[in-house]
């Protein structure tokens, strides 16, 4: 058994984050929302939930046959397209 002293700081961090970002980008496409995945070469616009899945401890997004994960992209939530 170990101690209170012997847990590793922010051992559950990563999940929780990923879970946090997963359920922003749900609730976002749920109020007919947009999401938009910003990389430093691209911008994609996404509009179905179905495009992103929660790994262990990422949050992934789907490329063509294969998931990429978006752990250090940056997220844009829109209300609708005409924004």
């Amino acid at each position: 058994m170990i101690t209170n002293e012997q847990m590793i700081p922010g051992r559950f961090l990563r999940i929780q984050i990923a879970r946090r970002l997963f359920s922003a980008i749900a609730s976002c496409f749920s109020q007919g929302g947009v999401v938009e995945v910003v990389t430093h070469t691209r911008a994609t616009t996404y509009k179905n939930v179905t495009c992103f899945k929660l790994g262990k401890a990422s949050v992934y997004v789907r490329s063509g046959r294969s998931w990429v994960c978006i752990d250090f992209a940056r997220v844009v939530f829109s209300g609708d397209d005409n924004e």
